[in-house]
């Protein structure tokens, strides 16, 4: 009489439990880790307007025309992406201006920090040089589930993906 054997392996169904299985697991680990990228990126946002801040209040402490900010090119309000504030704060207040982590670009597609001098606020005036006054900082948070509150405000605009605009003012 012949003996009978038996083969040892997995079934193909047993496979692709198993493949569904670890489909699914990867799935929900992309998810979880992309949400935690936006949320350090847009960390490094806050901390690198906090130090651009400390550096423009260090450049009108040693300014010689009356405690002025970095100016504009306009002698209106200006919204300037923040690598524009270059050769008045690099070397001697930052060591390099900080860049979005998303890649810098134009404040009207909310790819950058943006500066704006705020000549309406106490009747101050910009010319290229300088801008009394105030300022506003701004970058958009990537976070849509950022609370609001505090230095972050919804935007009634297409700038901010998220509607969620980080803003830090001139104290």
């Amino acid at each position: 009489m012949p003996k009978l054997t038996t083969k040892r392996g997995f079934t193909l169904i047993e496979l692709l439990v198993v493949v569904a299985i670890l489909g699914i697991l990867v799935t929900i680990s992309i998810a979880a880790f992309g949400g935690a990228q936006q949320k350090g990126r847009d960390s490094r946002r806050k901390s690198d307007l906090d130090a651009l801040k400390k550096a423009l209040e260090l450049a009108k402490g040693d300014s010689t025309s009356s405690a002025y900010y970095p100016g504009c090119t306009t002698a209106s309000p200006c919204l300037l992406p923040t690598i524009a504030l270059l050769p008045a704060l690099e070397t001697t207040y930052i060591k390099k201006v900080p860049q979005d982590p998303s890649g810098g670009g134009s404040c009207t597609l909310g790819l950058a920090y943006c500066y704006d001098s705020l000549v309406t606020r106490g009747g101050a005036t910009c010319t290229t040089s300088y801008c009394a006054g105030a300022y506003n900082l701004t970058a958009c948070l990537e976070n849509s589930t950022e609370p609001v509150g505090g230095n972050v405000t919804l935007v009634a605009s297409t700038r901010c993906a998220s509607t969620k605009l980080y803003t830090v003012t001139e104290p």
